[in-house]
């Protein structure tokens, strides 16, 4: 956390020209171009393309969410407590975009390995994914409270950053089974599909890495967290605030729900329109319908928060 004197508190409550907003925003909606292709499709490629049994597709997803939680307090402690040339926060973006973007492309490449070569490269590139990802989105999350500390300025960014959000999956979901289709030659399982999907995660991959390139040039961190601050950051902090604070375990529970939920909403509709619909060239317009709903809501957000929010 930012902790900030008056005098650091009245320069950071400053309002942000609309292309820094949008410039931040365009953040999140690189990072669905590649989170959304994974959550979305990759458990179906694994199972239906790459050949690995259910059960062990299953089981590395499991693993992988374990190390997740392991993993992210770790990341965050790290990147609070050192400073990159270009910032706390906005530096990762730079450093880490492309490695991301190349993590992504190799976990839909079939390599030439037998049938446990193919599982221990699956893991390796899969967890290598999720901590690279991490590295990215933990510093992403924190860098609009380094940029203003109006509390109206970050009503709108939150806004922007969830319609580019879904833009982003709305160019996954509907996507991606396009150009996996075109570059496949008309399939989506099987051996004859696997250059379809590796050249659309090629696609994909490439452009989150340049949107969050644009993301780290319009971005500028005013505000700075104290040096005594820093040093004083461990990895137990998470952990003594969830004990002390009900609104945190409260929070931490409903996103918990919230993102479980959606791993399996997302994953499920290439199965379900292979297998019960048994018509896979429709489940571009499957994925479509759950994107839709926040185009509507997502524009209520600041209205609904000077409506409910009580000003102090």
């Amino acid at each position: 956390m930012i902790l900030l004197n008056n005098a650091a508190t009245a320069s950071a409550d400053v309002k942000l020209p609309w292309r820094r907003k949008f410039g931040w925003a365009t953040g999140d909606f690189a990072q669905n171009l590649i989170y959304t292709t994974i959550s979305t499709y990759l458990l179906f490629f694994y199972t239906n393309v790459y050949g690995l049994p259910a059960a062990d597709a299953a089981t590395m997803f499991l693993i992988v969410r374990l190390i997740d939680a392991i993993n992210d307090p770790i990341v965050g402690t790290f990147i609070d407590k050192h400073t990159t040339r270009f910032g706390k926060y906005r530096g990762y973006l730079l450093y880490m975009g492309l490695p991301l973007a190349v993590m992504a492309i190799l976990c839909f490449h079939v390599p030439n390995l037998g049938q446990m070569g193919k599982l221990i490269y699956a893991y390796v590139t899969y967890v290598g994914l999720s901590v690279i990802y991490t590295t990215v989105n933990v510093p992403y999350g924190s860098l609009n409270a380094a940029m203003t500390r109006n509390n109206k300025e970050l009503v709108s960014m939150s806004s922007i950053r969830m319609a580019l959000a879904n833009l982003g999956s709305l160019t996954v979901s509907f996507g991606v089974p396009v150009f996996v289709k075109l570059f496949s030659g008309g399939h989506y399982s099987g051996a004859a599909s696997q250059t379809g999907w590796f050249l659309t995660m090629v696609l994909y991959g490439i452009a989150g890495a340049l949107v969050l390139v644009f993301c780290f040039s319009q971005s500028v961190e005013r505000i700075h967290m104290p040096a005594d601050t820093e040093a004083s950051v461990k990895v137990s902090d998470l952990f003594h605030q969830l004990k002390i604070n009900q609104p945190l375990r409260t929070l931490a529970i409903f996103f918990i729900i919230t993102f479980g939920l959606m791993s399996i909403v997302n994953s499920v509709g290439a199965y379900y329109m292979t297998y019960n619909a048994h018509n896979a060239g429709l489940m571009q317009w499957y994925n479509l319908l759950g994107t839709l709903p926040a185009f509507i809501t997502v524009p209520l957000t600041p209205w609904l928060n000077r409506k409910f929010v009580p000003r102090s």
